[in-house]
């Protein structure tokens, strides 16, 4: 038998450089011998040159899928929400401000250690203690030095390190105790001036150029695609755009180079999305609400609903 290994489908540089422009399920990929563990998988990732994010996932600025409440939410897993700009510009700021406002996790019994102490079990870490705060001498009293998320100790190989030799070291981002919380704050704006950058993310593109002009132009992160979301219109109505293999497809768009994928249809719905459901409540032939899942008992409200329901 000879030894030669026959070739069994396309590379990803042969596939797309006949071309052609493929879509959805035009592309699939083949099997092939995994050599390492999943616990070696890690899912960090940037969304732009300055924005690190653990996870690779980025919920669609729509009007039916990204406001405050979703942007935490996804924060929250170790991704980002982009607020969508179908309000006025001071709605888009409250609602940037309320989702800044919770980035820092509230801890209602704080766990406190030393760099030289070890997490050996996880019964100081759980879903309302999330994070375990290193001090100096392991007391809530001396200087915070850095922190120890559940997520990174639950990754650890070997228990028995140190928590200096990964904790996350925050020494540059902490205030004293005796800080209230507008001196805390005062703190935090000072850093951001320093800071003194705004990353930009340009788009969207479809061709080479459009890539390298948005790139010359100085922006740091590409937004790629045109007229593949589930409700985007704009291939039928304008007949521009291009095929895409990895539209609504995670895996396809990550395999094939992509650093974070959008999501609109795929949020869109759940609880942390905005807007509400409707139901018509019938109540006889004639009889019938419409009930939301956003309605107030205001005076109004009840009035209506007594016409029903008789107290």
């Amino acid at each position: 038998m000879s030894s030669s290994i026959l070739e069994d489908g396309f590379s990803s540089d042969r596939l797309f450089n006949q071309g052609y422009s493929y879509t959805y399920d035009d592309v699939i990929f083949l099997p092939h011998y995994i050599d390492f563990p999943t616990d070696s998988v890690h899912l960090a990732t940037s969304l732009s040159r300055r924005v690190p994010l653990s996870i690779p996932c980025v919920s669609s600025p729509m009007d039916t899928v990204t406001e405050a409440h979703m942007a935490i939410s996804m924060a929250a897993l170790g991704g980002i929400g982009i607020i969508h700009s179908n309000t006025t510009s001071s709605e888009q700021a409250h609602m940037v401000k309320a989702v800044k406002s919770r980035r820092i996790p509230v801890l209602s019994n704080p766990v406190f250690k030393s760099p030289s102490d070890r997490i050996q079990s996880d019964d100081v870490l759980d879903s309302s203690n999330p994070y375990v705060l290193v001090t100096e001498n392991g007391s809530p009293s001396s200087k915070l030095l850095g922190y120890v998320a559940g997520r990174d100790w639950a990754k650890l190989g070997e228990k028995e390190v140190k928590i200096y030799d990964y904790m996350v070291n925050c020494t540059d981002f902490t205030v004293p105790w005796s800080y209230d919380l507008g001196r805390i704050g005062e703190h935090m704006e000072e850093k951001r001036r320093d800071v003194g950058y705004l990353d930009v993310v340009g788009g969207n593109v479809v061709t080479v150029s459009q890539a390298q002009n948005l790139i010359q132009a100085g922006v740091d992160g590409l937004r790629v695609g045109m007229g593949s979301g589930s409700i985007c219109t704009t291939q039928e109505v304008c007949a521009v755009g291009r095929g895409q293999v990895n539209s609504g497809h995670i895996v396809k768009a990550l395999v094939l180079g992509a650093s974070t994928v959008m999501m609109g249809s795929f949020l869109a719905g759940s609880t942390e999305a905005p807007g509400a459901y409707e139901y018509q409540v019938c109540l006889g032939d004639d009889a019938s609400f419409i009930a939301r899942t956003d309605m107030l008992l205001t005076p109004e409200n009840k009035t209506l609903l007594s016409h029903f329901y008789p107290a």
